[in-house]
């Protein structure tokens, strides 16, 4: 009887101790899965205030602008032009403040540049070629693509001005309904990472019916062009430097009321620089002066800097004389302009000033 109650003690301090290393097991089990979840919490959280803190950072530099509207070409200080190339800050720079040429309007004292192709080195070549670094740089770049950052050795870092007309392959109203912010926003962030001077011209040429974003074409209207600008120009705020050119062709095609030159202001608190693209395709031979006289008094009355932002004369007799006197003595009936960009490639016409030597030698005479 002994012996049997013994054995009946040890079975049940063997269930016992089974149980009692069933119920720890369990407890280490449960402690590690929830050790687990709270490791899963705990990281979640981080990633998340990361993420949060990046796009409200963004956000405040993107908030609507609320400067006062002004007629005073200097009232844009803290976004414009810089007179040197030696006075441009690194990219590294937490903000970039400049100031635009103080010019009398002559060709020699203003900025120069060059489309030459699509790619910085395209400037390169015809810098050798005409002998002189061009200030600005002229690329035309897809609403959608990324900011070209990459191309700040081959531009910001040689003290150069990159002038960037931004085209979009929708109508205004797509920008103004916001299906284009994701990418804009992108684009002015990589316009601030960039760093280095950028003058940015979107929808150039507007008062033309031959493009997406032109007068007419899917809805277009000079309103909507107002309202989108003014939407991509929110984006920018804070990106000082970016400045934003606006880029009239010479002549309005429908020339209509509703196509006129003031129909498409966005006001003086969104538009930095004011100027026009203005072209002599030789049919019939146009003078320099009759190409811009009527422009650029028009784009005076805005008082702000002008520059023509693209210009070429058809190869002929006349065209030595058409750049050497066109920006020369025209351009210094007109003090406000602080640049001009030459289109020089071939197009609807051989734009090139390298197509004779007379025009190569008139250039060289102009930006010397």
């Amino acid at each position: 009887m002994l012996f049997i109650g013994a054995t009946g003690i040890m079975k049940w301090r063997r269930r016992k101790r089974t149980s009692i290393l069933l119920s720890i097991g369990l407890t280490c089990v449960v402690l590690f899965v929830g050790m687990l979840l709270l490791l899963a919490v705990l990281h979640e959280p981080k990633h998340r205030t990361q993420t949060v803190a990046s796009t409200t950072d963004f956000q405040l530099r993107t908030q609507p602008h609320v400067v006062a509207s002004t007629t005073n070409a200097t009232s844009t200080a803290s976004k414009t032009l810089s007179a040197e190339p030696s006075g441009y800050v690194t990219a590294s720079s937490a903000a970039v403040t400049v100031t635009h040429p103080n010019v009398t309007g002559s060709a020699t004292q203003a900025w120069w540049g060059v489309y030459a192709g699509d790619s910085p080195e395209d400037a390169h070549v015809f810098e050798q070629l005409v002998g002189k670094q061009a200030n600005l740089v002229v690329l035309f770049w897809a609403f959608g693509d990324e900011f070209p950052t990459y191309y700040s050795d081959m531009i910001g870092a040689r003290g150069q001005t990159l002038v960037l007309f931004w085209e979009p392959d929708t109508h205004y109203q797509a920008i103004i309904d916001g299906k284009l912010d994701a990418s804009i926003a992108a684009f002015a962030e990589g316009a601030h990472r960039y760093g280095y001077p950028v003058i940015l011209v979107p929808f150039n040429e507007m008062n033309l019916n031959e493009t997406v974003w032109g007068y007419g074409q899917l809805g277009n209207t000079p309103q909507k062009f107002v309202e989108a600008w003014r939407h991509i120009h929110d984006f920018f705020v804070g990106v000082n430097n970016v400045q934003f050119g606006l880029a009239y062709n010479n002549v309005s095609i429908p020339d209509v009321p509703d196509n006129a030159f003031d129909r498409y202001y966005p006001g003086d608190a969104y538009v930095d620089i004011v100027g026009v693209d203005g072209f002599n395709f030789g049919d019939p031979w146009v003078s320099f002066d009759d190409t811009f006289n009527e422009s650029l008094v028009a784009l005076t009355v805005y008082g702000k800097p002008i520059m023509l932002f693209s210009l070429a004369s058809t190869p002929g007799p006349s065209r030595p004389a058409w750049i050497r006197d066109g920006l020369g003595s025209v351009m210094d009936q007109f003090p406000s302009i602080i640049g001009w960009t030459w289109f020089n490639v071939r197009k609807e016409r051989d734009w090139r000033v390298q197509a004779d030597s007379a025009s190569l030698d008139a250039f060289r005479a102009v930006v010397f």
